[in-house]
């Protein structure tokens, strides 16, 4: 383990160490005297936007069978047996362009629970049969989210971002895009956790009372685990392509009103940096120097939320939803292009 040295460090009593695996994997380790349980969390490098194209929602299928047997824990369903016995929860999740896996367990368990969750990203099984069960659980998953106006915004946002881009694929996976054989679905599943599932494009985060030495030979024991090594970094393809700009859709949801929504792609961008704060903070500000607002003192909108969010390539996409009963679209959008004015006279 090599020691990273930390340019920053949060106000508080914990103590932060950050450390490089030989393998390459990075491990925050945060020494907590006062936390009652301890916690592990995986975040592996590679979501659905790294899927093959031909079979989308394999990255939330790996996902689910990491949990259906590993080398040294081959029973499906024994890590949340070990987990409850020790008092403790866990989750994972599938991003775009993440994998995460999380568990909180009381401080004696993190030893244990994390050498088998290790076992699972390191070893997985990928039995056959277990590819079947799952497959089945992804699809009831998704019949589910057809009630959940999210999927359907990102199925209209795919329909506008550059057709090369992996917004514009289908992400979520169902039965029908992991039909076929699930011998050899769990061969494809095997070969995508071979190239992405390394030390090099993971992170282990461990946070909890025991001393920072029995932290940092907690992750020398995981690391040691891992596959060296590290995915191909994802190519940076453009978010939209250059005659597309700018974007503005005018779409409504199964269960709510219509609603304008503004995409705007940004370069070099830093989305945890002050810049991006800020420019969230004045969009979303109801104040008179807010866009909501201005926009809310002129009747243009009843309500205004921007996000942003962080794409490959120091790229992020800035979408602004808009709600209005009664001003038409253009309207809006000459508003909030006096507020942008307003704002470049006041404030460089």
């Amino acid at each position: 383990m090599h020691p990273i040295p930390l340019a920053s460090l949060p106000a508080d009593l914990r103590d932060y160490q950050l450390y490089r695996a030989s393998n390459g994997l990075l491990c925050l380790l945060i020494h907590d005297a006062h936390a009652s349980q301890a916690t592990a969390v995986y975040q592996v490098a590679a979501g659905s936007h790294a899927e093959p194209d031909d079979l989308p929602g394999l990255a939330h299928l790996l996902e689910h069978m990491l949990f259906m047997g590993s080398q040294r824990w081959p029973e499906p369903g024994a890590f949340p047996a070990r987990v409850a016995e020790w008092g403790g929860r866990f989750n994972a999740s599938t991003a775009p362009y993440a994998t995460r896996f999380f568990c909180s367990v009381s401080p004696q368990g993190l030893q244990p629970c994390l050498a088998q969750l290790t076992d699972m990203l390191a070893a997985p099984l990928f039995a056959p049969g277990q590819v079947e069960q799952e497959r089945r659980v992804i699809d009831a998953e998704f019949q589910t989210r057809l009630a959940d106006d999210d999927i359907h915004l990102q199925a209209v946002l795919a329909t506008q971002v550059h057709p090369e881009h992996p917004l514009s694929r289908f992400t979520a996976g169902n039965a029908r895009t992991l039909a076929g054989d699930a011998s050899e679905l769990a061969g494809r599943l095997s070969q995508w956790h071979a190239i992405h599932y390394r030390a090099g494009s993971m992170a282990l985060v461990l946070h909890g009372p025991q001393a920072p030495e029995q932290l940092l030979a907690l992750a020398q024991d995981s690391a040691a685990q891992l596959l060296a090594g590290r995915a191909p970094v994802p190519f940076a393809q453009p978010l939209f392509a250059p005659e597309q700009l700018p974007r503005q859709v005018d779409w409504q949801g199964r269960s709510s009103q219509s609603q304008a929504l503004l995409l705007y792609p940004l370069r070099e961008c830093d989305v945890h940096g002050a810049a991006a704060h800020w420019l969230g903070e004045w969009l979303n500000s109801p104040s008179p120097a807010g866009a909501l607002g201005y926009l809310r003192e002129r009747g243009l909108l009843d309500e205004l939320h921007a996000s942003l969010e962080s794409d490959v390539g120091g790229q992020a996409l800035l979408r602004i939803e808009l709600h209005s009963a009664d001003a038409e679209p253009a309207q809006v959008l000459a508003g909030l292009d006096g507020w942008l004015q307003a704002m470049r006279s006041k404030d460089p």
